[in-house]
């Protein structure tokens, strides 16, 4: 049975006061069979696992979920679809599947047979609640009758019986743990035990002395080992265990008392995550103590919990789906995170940004914004006209670039400068971009009035291109810039880039045309940047990098990585590259070759950024966008760098699904016989951190002479194709542009009619 995702994204938790990790939900309507997920596991090929109530044992692959059986043919006709409470993965790569109430079940990897344990083999119980591999790879298996051991020759021992000399406190299994010193811990409903190979098993611990049974205070729910200490999970919130003591240290947390499901250890994170009826607990080493850090998702009764190989942490929950997190969200905030009060009044596109000191300058459609960092209080100006630049002089007098000309903020209020335009004579006041240089010389870029360079203190002016509304109606300065030698660059919006040299007045312009010592694909320049040499021009078919010292020119577009070509700001920092596409945000690293892409569904408030709306210092990169101020924070931000698997995760054949492959082996070769018409392949690249933005590349060889993009669907449809064996390669990516090499997912063999066949052909020629 196949359940198919169809929306994926559905923010579940975040918050307006600083950088949080944020989840997204899949749910029923996305496909999921059942909202409540016992168990999330994954295999070697990269596929998850899920046990599930009424659904039994479930794969996911990114894009579906498909159902496995774990009852042999026989008990399916006598029982429905089992709840699978349990599932592990041991080192061969095979399933182990515990349901409530019809024992384990092992789905073989390598023969691809089901196994089947029940009371009637030997198990304690039918009723699984427990498993767990230890060093030697034998399975411990926990259920609500008793504790068993699945050896390495499938026979089965069972621990702390009624019949033992030592029996275990209570015979219902909620846990099991294995220290490194080769010690068993065995969570049951009145306590704690241990088991060693050279003494067996040991006394009951009770979490509260003497406490009436019915109280279910000595319950193990969970049981984890982290940082070489026995973690304790309860009805009472979470314990640390001492052995040596034979004592229980309670760990308070964010919410008193949680009641415990689950423990992690989520080694690659160095931190202790705590599934409970109300949320997801997090514990990090601070100094001697730990401390909570986070308590997300409230109201979430947690189940599960499982990190998978790319990074992405999944929660499996009761009756409210399947979570997994955004993984570089914590690196984005909102403007909330430097103003809580600005964050509940109606959201604004921030047009323009300026930081200084204590200050932070936002400019939208119609006003100006002041936040003070200290405190988070803000002022609003309203000057009903748009802000385009803000910018600040070394006395710290800043100034503000509007439509409608240029002001200056003095003593609380904005004043109206006139002095630069009456000086040139320019009648249109559309100031478009502002730069202010080490000599507090102001360059204002105009709407088809070119650059007019104006000394406050002096009373001068300068003024440059003053020709460009002549040249082309709408001609407007998009950018100015002085970058290194005193050269002032100035992006325009149809007559290309323009290089000044501000000590002769010498200027030089670069375009579309064959002779331009710098050639541009299109002479609609954005922006335009410089740093270390490297000059960084923005246009609408990419970004053109231009090393001024060997005059070596590169355009970077989609194929570099870029979600979009059209360039809308850049910023050149620390050895890395940040480019603002009108598809969302772009981050290079100096010495990677491509980029890895942000968006909203990264944790940004907004994908589309506003054009040159950036400012940045040396912890935070502020950019503008038209939902408001995304902030990020560049040290958290983790790229995707994990390498997809492609591979081929179904095949219908006219419309008629054929049998999955449980553990990813190869299809081989799939036949099509004369009758059969169509054929649909189903890709995916298990990488999970956001399947909707993997691409796949194939190619049916002795079809398609080119790669074909799989575009919006993860899927190939071929049909009548002509008799004939036929390779299907595939490539894939993760979601920030990371390629696979391609792969030989399955040979298509198109069988021939009877009257197709070679020796039918030959004989009516022989007869002929």
């Amino acid at each position: 049975m196949v359940f198919t995702v169809r929306f994926i994204l559905l923010l579940v938790f975040c918050t307006c006061v600083s950088a949080e990790e944020r989840f997204n939900r899949l749910g029923v309507d996305d496909g999921l069979p059942n909202a409540t997920i016992y168990s999330v596991q994954q295999d070697k090929s990269g596929y998850l696992w899920l046990g599930s109530t009424n659904s039994g044992l479930l794969r996911f692959d990114g894009y579906r979920f498909d159902e496995f059986a774990v009852l042999t043919a026989a008990e399916l006709q006598q029982n429905q679809t089992p709840d699978v409470g349990a599932v592990l993965i041991d080192k061969h790569d095979n399933i182990w599947a515990g349901t409530w109430g019809l024992g384990l079940s092992r789905l073989d990897a390598g023969t691809q047979t089901l196994h089947r344990y029940t009371e009637a083999h030997g198990l304690a119980g039918n009723q699984i609640q427990a498993l767990m591999l230890d060093a030697q790879h034998r399975l411990w298996v926990g259920t609500t009758s008793g504790l068993s051991r699945i050896n390495a020759d499938d026979s089965i021992d069972n621990v702390g019986s009624g019949t033992e000399q030592t029996a275990l406190a209570d015979q219902r299994i909620w846990s099991l743990a294995q220290t490194d010193d080769g010690t068993v811990w065995i969570g049951t409903s009145a306590g704690l035990h241990s088991w060693r190979e050279d003494r067996g098993l040991g006394p009951v611990i009770e979490l509260v002395n003497d406490a009436d049974s019915l109280s279910r205070k000595n319950e193990i729910r969970a049981l984890a080992v982290w940082q070489n200490k026995l973690w304790v999970g309860s009805r009472q919130g979470l314990f640390r265990y001492e052995p040596e003591e034979q004592q229980f240290i309670a760990q308070p947390l964010a919410q008193a008392e949680p009641l415990v499901n689950v423990l992690f250890a989520d080694n690659s994170e160095h931190q202790l995550l705590i599934g409970s009826y109300n949320g997801l607990h997090r514990l990090i080493p601070a100094s001697v103590d730990m401390v909570d850090v986070k308590q997300q998702l409230s109201h979430v009764n947690v189940r599960s919990i499982m990190r998978d190989r790319s990074g992405v942490l999944w929660l499996g929950s009761r009756e409210s789906g399947l979570y997994r997190n955004v993984v570089s969200s914590e690196a984005f905030s909102d403007i909330g995170s430097i103003s809580p009060g600005l964050s509940e009044q109606e959201p604004f596109s921030v047009t323009a940004i300026l930081k200084r000191q204590d200050t932070v300058w936002l400019g939208s459609t119609d006003a100006l914004y002041r936040i003070q960092l200290s405190d988070g209080q803000f002022t609003r100006q309203a000057l009903n006209t748009r802000v385009n630049a803000i910018a600040a002089d070394k006395s710290g007098q800043v100034y503000i670039a509007t439509d409608t000309g240029l002001y200056r903020f003095t003593d609380g209020t904005t004043e109206k400068i006139d002095m630069p335009f009456d000086l040139t004579n320019v009648s249109n006041r559309n100031v478009r971009d502002l730069y202010i240089d080490a000599t507090d010389t102001l360059y204002l870029g105009m709407w088809g009035e070119g650059v007019i360079a104006w000394q406050p203190t002096e009373h001068r002016v300068q003024h440059w291109l003053a020709e460009l509304s002549q040249t082309s109606v709408g001609n407007a300065v998009q950018q100015v810039f002085v970058g290194t030698d005193r050269q002032l660059w100035v992006a325009t919006r149809y007559s290309g880039l323009f290089q000044i040299d501000l000590p002769s007045g010498k200027i030089q312009q670069y375009s579309t045309a064959a002779n331009s010592a710098i050639t541009l694909q299109h002479n609609n320049v954005q922006c335009v940047s410089e740093q270390a040499g490297i000059l960084a021009i923005c246009s609408r078919d990419g970004l053109i990098l231009y090393n001024r010292i060997t005059t070596e020119q590169k355009l970077l577009g989609r194929e570099n990585g870029l979600p979009s070509e059209i360039v809308l700001g850049v910023l050149q920092q620390k050895q890395q590259l940040w480019v603002m596409t009108a598809k969302g945000l772009a981050h290079r690293l100096s010495e990677q070759q491509r980029f890895s892409n942000y968006n909203s569904r990264d944790g940004m408030v907004s994908t589309e950024l506003n054009t040159n709306s950036v400012y940045a210092d040396d912890n935070q990169i502020l950019f503008g966008s038209m939902g408001g101020l995304v902030v990020v924070e560049p040290e958290l931000l983790k790229a995707n760098v994990y390498i997809p698997g492609p591979t081929l995760s179904a095949v219908v054949i006219d419309h008629q699904e054929q049998q999955l492959k449980p553990h990813g082996q190869p299809w081989g070769v799939i036949k099509l016989s004369p009758e059969n018409h169509t054929v649909n392949f189903e890709f995916s690249a298990l990488d999970y951190q956001d399947p909707q933005r993997n691409q796949f590349h194939y190619k049916l060889e002795g079809i398609n002479s080119e790669w074909v993009l799989a575009g919006a669907r993860n899927s190939a449809f071929y049909a009548n194709l002509p008799v004939g064996s036929y390779p299907l390669l595939l490539k894939a990516s993760n979601n920030h542009g990371v390629f696979s090499e391609p792969r030989v997912v399955a040979t298509l063999q198109i069988l021939p009619h009877w009257w197709q066949q070679s020796w039918v052909q030959y004989s009516a020629i022989a007869i002929a």
